[in-house]
């Protein structure tokens, strides 16, 4: 079994008496896309499914004995969904969630793949985080697979993926981009080690332009994957690439940093502080990434066009407009030497998201792309998770009864959240006083009693709202989701 990997010189810093901060790799491998192709089909992972099912489907002779692998392959890694808080972050206190501090084993278990020359490299790899049993059967699994997929990779994708890698070094040269990767870092005030390792491993995305034309990418600690389309222009993919990693930049802060800037926000008296914190990693990442590399990849007139067209930063609207409006106080910011946590940056950023987004920075779907969410019993969880893809929320504490939930919101006095309930199940919110009032529980039952499926909001703080949704089929709360997806401003009462 051959490997790929695209080893290079790092890229060196503009200035040659300056020493890099970072060793960069760059990995083209074929194990690692493989697995990276099973995950994709069975669920896990942000990546282009609909591409990679065809892909076996219609050149791989997907059957019968493949799709009993792959439930083999699901059930095994679902064994390994565990997650394990370190005792030091439950010693922060906070008024809206913090990011989660600990070892999450479900992304553990799918990095001995990234850099694995062989089936017997991996499973040497992935034996230091499994019971023996479990790496015999995954690394049986992945021979059922592994000669087919060798056939492809050798004829149609190694020299494309290899090719891409190569070339992502040369922008990067190029554009002096490591430069720009090193004062990100700062910005968000990373604790990473000097001469620390950023690792990108490259997939190869099939199905070219004709499939969306999307790619996507992720980040596992400093291992930075991404997809890439060979009939697309690499220059136009270095975004996707470089966006992952200022998340790991984000995530390597000081947790009490993070702790005091959750803080700021939910302090704050705007009534649009919560959204903006919502939108905050995803919207700095995007600036810099889609924004201020992209502007040093691209001539002017190509960078003027992608500024202008709507969505070309990030499909989505709330994030594109306020990510461009960012990029001259990021710039600022960068060259001053600020970080995230200053205190003038996040005031004049909160000041943006409300000029770039006008009345839309108080819409209900943005107070809760971080949220609570509630329901009775595992009957609604797939009203659950359809309102989670719905709504694109990002993170979520989930309860599946009543009373959890009710504790859950007492604790984060700051945040917001959405409970799925029948109507019989109504009389149960009586106990959740005082956070829900009794004149408001009354009002919630009797508007219950009209037999017609609704949405009712309730303010806790400037910043914080409740949304009960109420109905008795999966289809009634499917036209209620996307009844509240149309609310341009938040809303207290029946809708």
């Amino acid at each position: 079994m051959g490997s790929a990997l695209a080893q290079e010189t790092p890229p060196a810093p503009s200035k040659m008496e300056k020493k890099p901060q970072f060793q960069w790799q760059f990995h083209a491998l074929p194990l690692a896309n493989l697995v990276y192709q099973l995950d994709c089909l069975s669920g896990q992972g942000h990546c282009s499914l609909e591409a990679y099912r065809e892909l076996w489907q219609s050149q791989l002779q997907w059957n019968a004995s493949d799709q009993a692998h792959i439930k083999q392959w699901q059930a095994l890694k679902a064994r390994y969904q565990m997650q394990w808080l370190f005792e030091s972050s439950t010693n922060l206190t906070s008024h809206f969630p913090l990011r989660f501090e600990g070892l999450d084993l479900t992304r553990k278990f799918r990095l001995p793949a990234l850099e694995a020359r062989d089936l017997a490299d991996y499973q040497s790899r992935v034996a230091l985080l499994l019971h023996p049993k479990d790496s015999e059967q995954i690394t049986d699994l992945l021979a059922h697979f592994y000669p087919r997929f060798e056939i492809w990779w050798q004829t149609q994708a190694e020299a494309k993926t290899e090719r891409a890698a190569k070339e992502f070094l040369q922008i990067m040269q190029a554009h002096q981009l490591a430069d720009l990767a090193e004062n990100s870092a700062q910005f968000y005030a990373s604790q990473l080690p000097a001469g620390g390792v950023l690792n990108f491993h490259f997939f190869f995305r099939p199905g070219g332009l004709g499939s969306n034309g999307n790619q996507n990418g992720e980040q596992i600690e400093n291992h930075s994957l991404i997809e890439v389309i060979p009939e697309k222009p690499l220059q136009n993919q270095v975004a996707v690439i470089l966006h992952e990693l200022n998340h790991y930049f984000y995530s390597r802060s000081e947790p009490s940093k993070h702790a005091t800037l959750v803080g700021w926000f939910a302090s704050r008296p705007e009534p649009w502080a919560i959204p903006a914190y919502n939108l905050l990693n995803e919207v700095v990442a995007t600036s810099l990434a889609n924004g201020l590399v992209m502007r040093k990849v691209l001539s002017p007139a190509s960078y003027t066009r992608y500024f202008q067209t709507p969505g070309s930063f990030y499909f989505d609207a709330f994030i594109d407009p306020v990510a461009k409006a960012l990029m001259p106080r990021l710039e600022l910011a960068l060259k001053q030497k600020e970080t995230l946590y200053s205190p003038f940056f996040l005031s004049d950023y909160l000041s943006t998201v409300k000029n770039a987004l006008g009345d839309k920075a108080l819409a209900p779907e943005l107070f809760l792309r971080t949220s609570g969410l509630v329901s009775e019993g595992q009957e609604l969880q797939p009203v659950v998770k359809a309102f989670q893809q719905e709504l694109r929320v990002g993170t979520s504490w989930g309860s599946q009864n009543l009373s959890q939930g009710y504790k859950t919101f007492q604790h984060f006095q700051a945040l917001s959240g959405a409970v799925f309930l029948k109507p019989s199940q109504i009389p149960q919110l009586e106990s959740w006083a005082p956070l829900l009032n009794l004149a408001e529980f009354k009002k919630i039952n009797k508007q219950s009693q009209l037999k017609k499926p609704f949405i009712w909001g309730l303010q806790r703080q400037p910043s914080t709202w409740l949304y009960f949704f109420v109905a008795e089929t999966p289809s009634e709360f499917q036209l209620l989701i996307q009844r509240f997806k149309t609310q341009k401003q938040v809303f207290a009462g029946p809708l």
